[in-house]
């Protein structure tokens, strides 16, 4: 006591030394010693200047703290200090006394508890269970950690749910659960959902693979497992060596679940049979669609599909399931020559219920537009054409049941569903291959256009008109253009140019580019393809009648000087450079200037 200064600092650093290596040496007096020590250290003095001993006496009272029972009054300032100094051991490391350590590290979870922070208890836990996992002596203690962080976690999950900070810790004690060495495939279903939900197929797949047959919800990892897959095939390129077995796998999959899913719709509630039919629907769905897409076999997603509607009436989407599995079924029975029996189907459920099979045929044509527009960019002749027949067999119903229809809104769109479906009546002829076949087809298109040219018709066309307009108008662009093309297709080189000519001279079809609003509000000029196309005919249509050849050489240097490499835009500047070769007509670029005409 009369030491003073550093003196006084060595003996003290010596005593605590003394004690420190009886505490080690001697268990039984280690709770003593620190309480002792616990007395010596100032209340305001930093932790961070104390040394191992004194920061261990002051974790050691806040523990005593937490075992007190709850409700009971406790010695909160102690156990904010004994966590600080808890912290201040996890800091330093204590490479000399790693037993000091991992206590410290135990324990800050259950000191987090005591103060009323489940957030970062369960974090403590967990950094306790990702620091000494690999060790088998701490079994024990790493068991208890992980039990305690599960346990916080599940609690709030349910009273937070949403909460981002608690989603990370959600998904950081699954991944623990599940993963080595504690494997508790019981937390495996939920991991995988995590993972999916995430977009991470791959590895929601590996979590479903460990859910066993004995987990209740083992049934709902086959099929999540099934859609994983399908995401994961939407992915992979068509040649990829992974497809063949995942297709397989998927396959199987859906087989699967139906069997276990229909056996689960014996005795099951209201709602569990809802969810267990939406599983079998999509299931059906999916399998369908892979079977016919990729794996070129509609007969099977026919079968897969038979009594789609019985299992999904009354669920909530039902009219777009049935609009899905139409689309399915209809290119299904396509591809096997037997698209009538897909358009009884809409008929049928027309007969039934005409406003939902109304919608549910917009459904399909919407949907066909767009696989259509994928397959065009892709290059994909021959599925454009399917899709393309798939449509022309579509649109005659939807022009039935509108006219048919009691609506007087819908009956407002009568005239121009009709000119749609001429339209596509044309299409799907041009796009088939085989003869007679084509021409007949085209002449049934033809027959349409000259019917919609009729003086009724062109009265319906115009009320669609605004008064304005309608003083202006006394025939359908649409339609006179419809005729061109159907003549042109069928070498009707006479009937296709007149009203080719009229179109040009009434200048209703614009120009080369068109100027439109774009995204942003502003304008910009784009390529208008339809003009290129009505030239393109008017100048074959001209030579292959031997008329006006000379005009058409002329024409066609003129606008080969005019738009140089833009001549046709994109979708017809190969066929303008074939014209080009046939008129003797020399392609200009941007630089040159174009030679006279002859």
């Amino acid at each position: 006591e009369i030491a003073t200064g550093a003196d006084k600092e060595k003996l003290a650093a010596a005593a605590d030394e003394v004690l420190n290596k009886l505490q080690l040496d001697q268990p039984a007096l280690r709770s003593l010693i620190l309480e002792l020590m616990a007395a010596r250290v100032k209340p305001d003095a930093p932790v961070a200047s104390l040394n191992p001993l004194l920061l261990q006496s002051l974790r050691a009272k806040a523990e005593a703290e937490t075992i007190k029972p709850e409700g009971v009054e406790f010695d909160k300032p102690a156990v904010e200090r004994g966590l600080d100094a808890a912290r201040e051991i996890i800091k330093r490391g204590e490479k000399d006394n790693p037993q000091v350590l991992q206590d410290s590290r135990y324990v800050a979870g259950f000191l987090e508890q005591k103060l009323g922070r489940p957030e970062n208890a369960a974090a403590a836990f967990m950094d306790y269970v990702d620091a000494y996992k690999g060790k088998k002596e701490d079994a024990e203690r790493v068991t208890t950690a992980l039990n305690n962080a599960i346990a916080i976690v599940g609690q709030l999950w349910k009273d937070k749910v949403g909460d981002p900070n608690v989603t990370i810790l959600y998904d950081r004690v699954l991944d623990l659960a599940v993963g080595e060495p504690f494997k508790r495939t019981e937390f495996a279903f939920e991991r995988g959902r995590r993972l999916q939900t995430a977009g991470k197929s791959d590895d929601a797949i590996k979590m479903y693979n460990v859910v066993t047959p004995e987990n209740r919800q083992y049934d709902e990892a086959q099929y999540f497992k099934m859609v994983a897959i399908r995401s994961k095939l939407d992915k992979l390129k068509s040649d990829s060596p992974e497809r063949p077995a995942l297709l397989t796998e998927l396959q199987t999959l859906a087989d699967r679940v139906n069997t276990a899913f229909e056996k689960r719709l014996t005795g099951a509630d209201k709602d569990l049979a809802e969810r267990i039919r939406t599983r079998l629907a999509q299931t059906r769905l999916v399998a369908a669609d892979v079977a016919l897409v990729d794996q070129k076999n509609p007969k099977r997603a026919i079968e897969l599909l038979s009594g789609f509607e019985t299992t999904v009436k009354g669920l909530a989407n039902e009219t777009n399931l049935i609009s899905q599995v139409l689309l399915i079924r209809v290119k299904s029975f396509v591809q096997t020559n037997q698209v009538s029996e897909g358009v009884k189907e809409i008929q049928k459920l027309a007969a039934e219920r005409p406003r939902e099979a109304m919608q549910i045929v917009f459904d399909l044509m919407d949907k066909l537009n767009e696989q259509v527009t994928a397959a065009e960019g892709a290059g994909r002749e021959d599925e454009v054409a399917n899709l393309e027949r798939t449509r022309a067999e579509l649109t005659p119903v939807l022009v039935k049941l509108i006219n048919e229809s009691d609506n007087k809104e819908l009956k407002k769109f009568s005239y121009t569903i009709s000119l749609y479906d001429a339209d596509q009546q044309r299409r799907a002829a041009e796009l088939t291959k085989e003869e007679p076949k084509r021409t007949e087809l085209l002449k049934a298109a033809l027959k349409r256009f000259e019917e919609l040219d009729g003086k009724d018709n062109v009265t319906r066309y115009l009320e669609t008109l605004d008064a304005e307009r309608r003083k202006k108008a006394n025939y359908d662009p649409q339609v006179k253009l419809g005729l061109a093309r159907a003549n042109f297709a069928l070498g009707n080189w006479d009937a296709a140019r007149l009203p080719l000519a009229l179109l040009f001279r009434d200048k209703v079809l614009g120009d080369g580019f068109v100027v439109k609003v774009g995204p942003g509000g502003e304008p910009e000029s784009v390529e208008n393809p339809t003009y290129w196309e009505a030239v393109l005919m008017l100048m074959r249509s001209n030579v292959a009648l031997k008329e006006g050849t000379e005009g058409m050489t002329r024409w066609l240097n003129d606008l080969t000087r005019t738009w140089h490499e833009g001549l046709g835009g994109q979708r017809w500047a190969e066929e303008f450079k074939k014209l080009q070769k046939d008129l003797g007509v020399e392609p200009v670029k941007s630089e040159e200037k174009a030679p006279a005409a002859a």
